[in-house]
């Protein structure tokens, strides 16, 4: 008698082809995480919100999204600015839930913080962290030097639509991240496991699940952010959660996001299996894993002046250890100590490192601050011949030229940057390289 469940429409069936006695069922995952209308929308039709004549209608979910983004791709010369008026880009989908740098490093993100929800924004207060506001995903939650950075939810969100639309997979190219995995006993089991062919996380996820996990893992980590109506009351005043939320409507949110509290990790972005991230620490896994020029995960200086005076602070601080033990030294040598031949060529050792390390320190920090400048400074200017090349049109000096091995990149022009453009580099104008740069 065949004990296999009945087949339905919401259910798939696959074998190993390993061991052909072993099936898995799968049963799809809802297009939407949560039931709540927090904003219940009518759709207009494609063509009106894709009309020149007619403006979105306010009942349209497009409402709710930017009036416009930075869409770029820095090999191709592209950083340019896209309305989001008429409804969201692929690029401003891509974009707003990018988590490839931190993705990049996952199997070090456990040196950076701890697999566990984040503490509730209260506590992140007590703890002297002041919440700012930022729009990368990928800064969310990162925290350092008294600040821990927050991306709001936006409202869009919140929209059943939004996630019907945008974040809903199509099965493309195989795409195995909408399905979760079943026992004959429906109990979840790990996807990984059962699938075999499927080499590590997120193997054959097509982009829209990728987004989907990014926004699902967001979503729950406000659920650990907001646990108590103090925390919901800092949330909106911070500007974190839209104010025509409730506090009843969120508890109802928090209620059905957590209806599986098992099934939800298996479903959200790697980076959010984890809470809070240490900024110093993510930066020296960038500049191990990059390079000394990826200036880190994320860059904590905007000047050159900033640079030398945080990087010296340590030699400042060792100079006055050198200080407090010279100054033992030299009591010694004035008392029996002093008549003692071993200390004396301690004595004599130490003075002389004391004098040459922190020379030798400050020489590192400005021979390393000169390669960044003229390392940007170069990369600058031929970002600028590049830039020139697609918008075509030229400026300070520029020479255009067709072909790729014919664009000048030369320095002796437009010199007059200098600083500026250099530092500009440093903040990302080039956007994210292979060796995960900044962007903005």
């Amino acid at each position: 008698m065949d004990q296999n469940p009945p087949s339905s429409p919401n259910r798939i069936t696959s074998s190993d082809s390993s061991n052909p006695q072993i099936q898995t069922t799968y049963r799809t995952v809802s297009s939407t995480p949560f039931q709540t209308a927090l904003f219940p929308l009518s759709f207009t039709t494609h063509s009106t919100i894709h009309s020149t004549t007619n403006p979105p209608s306010s009942t349209s979910y497009t409402h709710f999204f930017p009036a416009s983004h930075r869409n770029i791709r820095p090999y191709e010369a592209i950083d340019d600015l896209e309305s989001l008026y008429k409804g969201p880009s692929p690029s401003f989908i891509a974009r707003e839930f990018d988590l490839s740098r931190l993705h990049s490093i996952r199997h070090l993100l456990w040196l950076a913080g701890r697999p566990v929800p984040p503490r509730p924004l209260h506590q992140q207060v007590l703890m002297n962290r002041e919440p700012i506001v930022t729009e990368k995903l990928e800064q969310h939650l990162v925290w350092g030097g008294g600040r821990v950075f927050l991306k709001p939810v936006s409202k869009f969100l919140f929209t059943r639509e939004f996630w019907t639309r945008e974040l809903t997979c199509k099965g493309e190219g195989g795409c195995r991240g909408a399905v979760v995995a079943l026992s004959d006993g429906e109990q979840e089991r790990d996807l990984e496991a059962n699938d075999k062919a499927q080499k590590k996380d997120d193997a054959g996820v097509c982009k829209r699940c990728e987004s989907r996990q990014a926004a699902l893992g967001f979503l729950f980590s406000y659920v650990g952010l907001v646990q108590r109506e103090s925390d919901f009351d800092l949330a909106t005043v911070k500007g974190l959660l839209p104010r025509e939320v409730t506090w009843d409507q969120w508890r109802l949110f928090v209620d059905e996001l957590l209806a599986s509290p098992n099934a939800i990790y298996k479903n959200i972005a790697v980076r959010f299996i984890y809470g809070e991230l240490r900024l110093n620490r993510l930066n020296l896994i960038y500049m191990f894993t990059r390079g000394p020029l990826s200036l880190g995960f994320m860059a904590i200086w905007t000047s050159y002046g900033q640079f030398v005076v945080q990087n010296s602070a340590w030699v400042i601080g060792g100079t006055a250890w050198i200080v407090v033990v010279l100054s033992g030294m030299q009591v010694g040598l004035d008392t029996t100590l002093g008549e003692e031949e071993a200390f004396k060529r301690a004595s004599y050792g130490f003075a002389v490192i004391s004098i040459l390390g922190p020379i030798s320190a400050m020489v590192l920090i400005f021979t390393y601050m000169v390669v960044l400048f003229v390392w940007n400074l170069v990369r600058t200017r031929r970002f600028e011949v590049q830039r020139s090349q697609r918008l075509g049109r030229t400026w300070s000096g520029l020479h255009l030229e067709t072909g790729r091995s014919g664009m000048r990149t030369g320095i002796g022009t437009g010199m007059g940057t200098g600083m500026e453009t250099g530092m500009e580099m440093e903040m990302g104008t080039l956007g994210r390289g292979k060796t995960g740069d900044m962007e903005v």
